[in-house]
C-alpha cells in the first residue's frame, strides 16, 4: 500500500492500530500516576505489568492476566518460603540460572509457569543485590494486581473493538468473497493466477470469520443464543468454503459446465448469497429485512446425471438457503446496541 493511503488508514478512528496505541498510551499514564500517588518503592512495576498482559483481543488479554496474576501469587510464595530458609548463595545462582532457562523455554506454551520463574528470579535478584528481598513480595504483589486491574479496565472500557460486534461485518465480507469466487470459477476462461488468489481470498475471509466467533464467544455481556446460531452459520460457511475450494481444482483442469448452464448456476448463487446479505444488513424490526426482497432460487433439474462441478453448485446453493434461514431465526436475538445500529457493512473503495 502507498504511504500516504497507509498512513491515512491507520490514523482513522477505526483503526485497530490506533485504538491500541490511544488505549496503551492511557493505561501506561494511569498507571504511572497510581504509583506515584501510592509511593510504591517499585512503581514501574505497575507500568511493566500493563505492557506485558495487554494483548490484541479481549479473550488474549483476561487469559495473560489470569496468567500473569496467578503465576506472581504462586511465586512470590515460593520466593518467600524459600528466602526463609536462607540457602546459601552458590546453590542460589545456580538454581535461578536454572529457573531462568526453564521460565523463557516455556514463555511462550505456558506464560503462567514462566511467571513463577521470573518472580523467582525477581525477587531473589534484589536479595542478592541489597538483602532485602522479603520487602518487596507485598509491593510486588500489589503492582501486579494494579497493572492488571488497570489493563483489564483498559481493554473493556477504552475503544473497545468487540468481535462479537464485528461478526455482521465478517460474515458479510466473507459471503462477497464467496460470490467473487463463483463468478471466477464460472467464467469462460478462468486462469489458475486469479483463480489461486481468489481461493486464498475465500479462505482467509472464513478464517476471519471463524476467528471472529472465537473470540465473540469469550466476551462478555453478549447473547449466547444467538451465538450458538452463528456457530452453525458458520459451520455451513466452513462447507461452501471446501466446495468452493473443489470447484478451483476443477475449473483449473478446465471441466466447465455448457455457458447457458453456467449462468443459470451463477444468477441462482448469486441471489441465495444475496439473500444472506440482505439478512445482514437490514436490522430494524419490520423494516424490509423482514420481508424477502428476492426470491429463493430455485433449480429445475436437467437431463442426465450431473457433473461434478454441477454437484458442488447445487450443495452451495442448499447451504446459502440454509445458511438464511439460520440468520432469519438468529436475527430476534440479535444486539440492538452499538455497532449493531449501523446499517453500513461494505467498505468504501475509492
Amino acid at each position: 500500500m502507498p504511504l500516504l493511503p497507509a498512513l491515512k488508514s491507520y490514523l482513522s478512528l477505526k483503526s485497530p492500530a490506533l485504538r491500541n496505541a490511544g488505549r496503551l498510551s492511557v493505561m501506561l499514564s494511569v498507571a504511572s500516576l497510581m504509583g506515584t500517588a501510592l509511593h510504591l518503592p517499585k512503581s514501574y512495576w505497575i507500568l511493566m505489568t500493563v505492557l506485558l498482559v495487554t494483548q490484541n483481543g479481549y479473550g488474549a488479554t483476561r487469559l495473560r492476566i489470569v496468567n500473569r496474576s496467578v503465576g506472581t501469587v504462586v511465586g512470590l510464595i515460593i520466593a518467600g518460603v524459600a528466602l526463609h530458609f536462607k540457602i546459601p548463595e552458590g546453590y542460589t545462582l545456580t538454581l535461578m540460572l536454572i529457573t531462568t532457562l526453564a521460565s523463557y523455554l516455556i514463555l511462550r506454551k505456558n506464560y503462567g509457569w514462566a511467571t513463577v520463574g521470573f518472580t523467582i528470579t525477581a525477587v531473589y535478584t534484589l536479595q542478592l543485590l541489597w538483602l532485602n528481598g522479603e520487602q518487596y513480595i507485598l509491593p510486588r504483589l500489589i503492582d501486579t494486581i494494579i497493572g492488571c486491574l488497570i489493563a483489564f479496565g483498559g481493554t473493556v472500557w477504552l475503544w473497545p473493538q468487540w468481535q462479537s460486534g464485528l461478526l455482521r461485518k465478517n460474515a458479510h465480507d466473507a459471503l462477497e468473497a464467496y460470490q467473487d469466487a463463483i463468478r471466477l470459477i464460472l467464467s469462460e476462461d478462468p486462469q489458475p493466477t486469479p483463480l489461486a488468489w481468489q481461493r486464498m481470498r475465500v479462505n482467509q475471509a472464513h478464517n476471519t470469520l471463524y476467528n471472529s466467533l472465537n473470540q465473540a464467544m469469550q466476551e462478555p455481556a453478549f447473547n449466547s443464543h444467538y451465538l450458538a446460531d452463528m456457530k452453525l452459520w458458520v459451520t455451513h460457511s466452513q462447507f461452501i468454503v471446501e466446495h468452493i475450494n473443489a470447484m478451483t481444482t476443477l475449473a483449473r483442469e478446465h471441466r466447465a459446465l455448457p455457458p447457458e448452464l453456467a449462468q443459470e448456476y451463477l444468477q441462482s448463487c448469486e441471489i441465495a448469497i444475496q439473500r444472506c446479505q440482505q439478512r445482514l444488513e437490514y436490522d430494524e424490526p419490520g423494516s424490509s429485512g423482514d420481508a424477502n426482497i428476492m426470491d429463493a432460487p430455485e433449480m429445475q433439474p436437467h437431463e442426465g446425471a450431473a457433473g461434478t462441478l454441477e454437484q458442488h453448485l447445487q450443495r452451495v446453493i442448499g447451504h446459502l438457503n440454509t445458511m438464511h434461514t439460520i440468520s432469519s431465526m438468529a436475527w430476534r436475538q440479535r444486539p440492538h446496541h452499538g455497532i449493531w445500529l449501523s446499517r453500513k457493512l461494505r467498505d468504501s473503495k475509492a
